[in-house]
């Protein structure tokens, strides 16, 4: 597969809009570049990992505890306190200060931690579901750039595996630890890649009105948002979309509003009062069961600010994930993200 390929590849995947797609796409194609020595990739910065706080979560031990509630939090509500709550929200939002646009040559940067469970083959395929592969939960802080041009660039820094057995480790570590292949590079993989590969998502010509964003979000024309042809439900892929609405630093204080007001309209949707995101910030939590995949859709928000805190992605039913995901616990951890800060900025190097 050759670069433009690659990229070809990542928008289609990327469109899907899902935490765990969108994730999966911009590792891949870092991995990618990186093999195939594209020369996008930015070699030798911030090659060591000291200074790298991320505390082990625990979740390989913790699944059964995650299990009876798994947003880490207490107080599960039906879908009118869900409703209530997020239309509160939406008024919060609604008072929030103006956003700023990037203008050309800016770049709209975020900071989260992520944590995802993967299986890897040195020098070989990701995510695949071979009997030799590694499977562990990854922590890594990404620090992502796009620019309204479509230029972006991709830095990961990867924490301490957290692997499902004790044996998966000890047979990891008689390997030679080898790590997943895109931080082959000291625990690093730092990708930049050229102005008109990646779809920037403009939000600003979205409607204020809470009907008619989630009508349009509904049929589909909300292009960048999800990708209509995508195995989610209908329920699923609006409230993914109206939430990566949400994501945009650059979202309106009108847009927010009306993003969490439609979110209340949703059916099937469930509040945790007192839930914490995956870094044990308070707040409160929305979430959605899949039981056509087999999953559960977290979403955690602070109401006094309309601040997003996290989501997670959590296994209910292995017998319905694809593999490799089938080899964790119910209750283990798919994928989650932490929202660290977010900023129009000048450029891809810079944070502030």
């Amino acid at each position: 597969m050759n670069e433009l390929e690659m990229l070809r590849d990542f928008r289609s995947r990327a469109a899907e809009g899902h935490l765990t797609a969108r994730d999966s796409a911009w590792r891949d194609l870092a991995v990618r570049i990186e093999a195939a020595g594209s020369p996008g990739r930015r070699p030798g910065k911030h090659r060591s990992r000291r200074g790298l706080a991320l505390a082990g979560s625990g979740l390989a031990v913790a699944a059964a505890a995650l299990a009876f509630m798994l947003v880490g939090g207490s107080g599960s509500r039906t879908e009118p306190a869900a409703a209530e709550a997020l239309r509160q929200t939406a008024a919060v939002a609604a008072d929030q200060p103006s956003t700023t646009n990037p203008g050309p040559g800016q770049f709209v940067f975020t900071r989260a931690r992520l944590l995802n469970f993967e299986t890897w083959v040195p020098g070989g395929p990701m995510n695949t579901n071979r009997p030799d592969a590694y499977a562990a939960l990854v922590p890594s802080v990404r620090e992502l750039w796009v620019s309204p041009e479509g230029e972006g660039r991709l830095r990961e820094t990867q924490g301490s595996l957290e692997f499902l057995s004790a044996p998966e480790r000890e047979r990891w570590e008689r390997a030679g630890s080898p790590p997943p292949n895109r931080y082959a590079n000291s625990g690093v993989a730092d990708v930049t890649v050229a102005a008109g590969s990646i779809e920037y998502l403009d939000v600003s010509a979205l409607p204020t009105d809470p009907a008619s964003l989630r009508s349009e979000v509904e049929a589909g024309q909300t292009p960048g948002l999800e990708d209509p042809g995508s195995s989610y439900t209908d329920g699923e892929r609006t409230i993914s979309s109206l939430w990566r609405i949400l994501e945009q630093p650059n979202a309106s204080p009108q847009l927010r509003a009306a993003a969490f007001a439609a979110l209340a309209e949703l059916p099937g949707t469930h509040l945790v009062e007192h839930a914490t995101d995956p870094i044990g910030r308070s707040g409160e939590a929305i979430y959605r069961d899949s039981t056509e995949l087999g999953i559960r859709s977290e979403f955690v928000f602070d109401p006094a600010t309309s601040e997003l805190l996290g989501q997670r992605v959590v296994l209910l039913d292995p017998e319905l994930a694809p593999s490799p995901q089938d080899r964790l616990p119910v209750g283990g951890t798919i994928s989650e993200v932490a929202y660290l800060e977010s900023r129009v900025v000048d450029s891809s190097d810079a944070t502030g």
